[in-house]
């Protein structure tokens, strides 16, 4: 997000101190913090870097539970803390806290750039390391799963909500809002045919019964930090899922190397286009109820609502 939210400095700091037992010395907001969350970095007393990962139930569809959160802390256990960035328990044992009306997730700073923030794009060797790395993250056994992908697509249930939304009185929304409120208006004969063809396909998907794995969830070019070292780092490990792998290979389909490393670790595994399809699907329909419910249904900032409005702009050109 791009504006701050409800919260001061020092009541951040003294939560901090409260919850994680860490006393605050510098804290800095960073815009933007992620599309549906809310970032920090901050200093400790005893020297450490930290990012604070702030985030409100349905700023956007993704749900968070602490049994995901557990899980990815055994992932990134069992395959490097340098690799898999997970969320440090509070001094309560729970990886998923309350500061105010916002959930937050304390870990780890990464010294970084994200695929999508290389002037060139990630090279060869770039994509070949994250390919390595989801292949790594596959082939885990954990002691605890994520939960099960269930093929629900929840943004779908508020797609009703959101038109509801749009026949609302619009006296008080700004250009912004209403420029977005056209946009979804406009999509609606889109949205109609992708919720369509996604019924039509989670049925055959169901009933085919695909083999599950350990799913990062979401191993997209935000996601993937190059670090200084020349190393790599997946954050944003909030919402992993036993799930087939096309969940994550569906993220590195414009990644030519990624998927050819990928597959010298499973030279059998096929990507099955129908899964390949669903997860496109859900997406395109995520994308549209995240950034009109946003910007219909909760209170951002002008800069935020012009953000979203441009955001939801780009994404339907690119749509299929």
């Amino acid at each position: 997000m791009l504006s701050e939210p409800a919260l001061s400095h020092d009541s951040i700091g003294e939560a901090v101190h409260r919850l994680w037992d860490l006393q605050v010395v510098a804290l800095e907001f960073l815009s933007p913090g992620g599309e549906c969350s809310w970032g920090y970095r901050l200093e400790t007393a005893a020297g450490g870097r930290l990012f604070l990962k702030l985030s409100q139930p349905r700023v956007c569809g993704t749900t968070l539970c602490e049994q995901n959160l557990a899980a990815a802390d055994g992932l990134a256990r069992a395959l490097g803390h340098e690799r898999i960035v997970s969320a440090w328990r509070s001094r309560r044992g729970r990886f998923l806290e309350s500061i105010d009306a916002y959930q937050a997730r304390l870990q780890p700073w990464v010294e970084g750039v994200a695929f999508m923030d290389l002037r060139d794009g990630p090279d060869t060797g770039q994509q070949r390391r994250l390919g390595e790395l989801v292949a790594d993250i596959h082939g885990f056994r954990p002691a605890q799963r994520p939960l099960d992908e269930d093929f629900s697509a929840p943004e779908m249930r508020d797609w009703p909500t959101l038109l509801q939304a749009l026949d609302a009185p619009a006296a008080e929304r700004s250009p912004a809002q209403l420029a977005l409120a056209d946009l979804v208006r406009e999509a609606r004969p889109r949205m109609a045919r992708w919720i369509e063809a996604y019924h039509d396909l989670v049925g055959r998907v169901r009933a085919a019964g695909h083999p599950c794995v350990f799913c990062h969830g979401d191993p997209s070019s935000g996601n993937a930090l190059v670090r200084p070292d020349g190393g790599l780092t997946l954050v944003d490990l909030d919402s992993p899922a036993w799930a087939p792998r096309e969940r994550d290979l569906f993220h590195l389909r414009g990644w030519p190397a990624a998927l050819e490393a990928y597959g010298r670790r499973y030279p059998d595994v096929e990507m099955d286009a129908d899964l390949l399809r669903l997860y496109q699907l859900a997406w395109d329909i995520g994308e549209v109820v995240d950034y009109g419910w946003r910007a219909l249904l909760t209170q951002q900032s002008a800069a935020q609502q012009r953000h979203d409005l441009r955001g939801l702009r780009v994404h339907l050109e690119e749509a299929l």
